[in-house]
């Protein structure tokens, strides 16, 4: 008789451009080749990042109503309550072995969606920063996190904040080095470039301070930020305002995105709070020297070391310009951390990530266990 295979149903919103996203790729087409494996969204749409054919999407099809912020809450609030159906009939005509989802509002809707159903281990994994939540939904999200077979943090730091979780582990994101384009030489003109949504958590808005606080002595230098969002319109008026128009730009998001900005002079992440975001992995790993705020995860403190980049306190412009202002100042400094960066990398490999990966759910799924306190690979 053929191997039963076990079966994992992965749950996201949606599977769009961002970093948790990326990940679920990454993980579902190394997965597949083991389990019987689907990725079910709440909004309709193909994957944005390339599946195989062995991994099953689904969707449940919901829509947001954009139109206004009011028909925005309208909509989501519909899609919350077809959710929760849509999940607790997938959990039933899929039969897992594990469910997982990921990202809060599937946290939320799986926690309600399972209730009475049994015969699958759930495990969740904290994506952001918790600290930057409201009190009552991270009250909700923990409660969740300790009725769950496992939680997966991205840090230490994250670890530690759900002290009272009995089951956890930490993973961080995987660099997966072999799909990054080749290195090439810095573009004559320095560029500088940031990778993020166009929304307040971003603080592209810091960034454009920053920038025009020192354009003045480097005339030849540019910001161009890959990203969409709700802060277009206030970016774009503040760059009128600061005479950065063709000096700061907003192309949108982009598909290409590391071969766009491999040649960059410098990588700029002015956030607020990040839970681990890939786009910093992936500027190191390519080696271009880093600005980026201290947010309180801690990823940064841990990847950007000094022969790497500068690390700035969150929120502060003048730290913020003065750190693009050294880098812009030294191609020789420059150069020296694009020989140095991949070292600082290497332990989020993507094949020793995912080997961590396979020892946990070898764990869960074959031998029963709920595995407690693995550190990083």
């Amino acid at each position: 008789m053929p191997e039963v295979r076990k079966r994992i149903l992965i749950l996201i919103p949606r599977m769009g451009g961002g970093g948790t996203e990326r990940v679920v790729s990454i993980l579902a087409n190394h997965l597949c080749e083991k389990y019987d494996l689907r990725i079910s969204t709440l909004v309709s749409g193909e994957s944005f990042y390339a599946l195989k054919p062995e991994v099953e999407l689904k969707s449940a099809g919901c829509g947001i109503d954009r139109a206004s912020p009011f028909r925005r809450t309208v909509s989501m609030g519909k899609n919350f309550f077809r959710s929760i159906a849509y999940v607790r009939q997938e959990i039933r005509d899929f039969h897992p072995d594990l469910v997982f989802p990921l990202l809060e509002e599937m946290d939320l809707v799986t926690d309600l969606a399972a209730r009475g159903l049994r015969g699958f281990r759930r495990i969740h994994s904290e994506r952001n920063d918790p600290r930057r939540r409201n009190g009552m939904l991270q009250r909700q999200l923990e409660r969740i996190y300790r009725s769950a077979d496992l939680l997966v943090c991205q840090t230490e730091t994250v670890a530690e904040y759900y002290r009272r979780v009995p089951r956890k582990t930490v993973i961080p994101n995987p660099a997966d080095f072999a799909s990054y384009p080749d290195r090439v030489p810095e573009a004559e003109k320095a560029r500088i470039v940031s990778i993020g949504r166009l929304r307040k958590q971003k603080n592209i808005l810091l960034l454009e301070k920053a920038f025009a606080a020192i354009a003045e002595q480097f005339p030849e230098a540019t910001v161009t930020v890959y990203g969409e969002g709700p802060e277009r319109r206030r970016l774009e008026a503040e760059i009128r305002k600061d005479g950065l128009e063709g000096r700061f730009l907003l192309p949108g998001a982009s598909g290409d995105v590391l071969n766009q900005i491999r040649d960059a002079a410098v990588f700029a992440l002015p956030t607020e709070y990040e839970g681990f975001p890939n786009a910093l992995i992936e500027a190191v790993a390519m080696g271009i020297p880093v600005v980026t705020t201290d947010f309180a995860s801690g990823v940064a403190r841990e990847i950007v070391k000094e022969d790497v980049g500068i690390v700035v306190p969150v929120g502060d412009t003048t730290a913020f310009a003065g750190g693009l202002e050294e880098l812009l100042r030294s191609r020789e400094k420059r150069e020296q951390i694009r020989k140095a960066s991949r070292k600082a990398v290497e332990p989020f490999a993507a094949e020793k990530v995912i080997a961590a990966w396979d020892r946990l759910l070898e764990t869960l799924l074959e031998d029963g266990a709920c595995p407690e306190g693995e550190k990083n690979p």
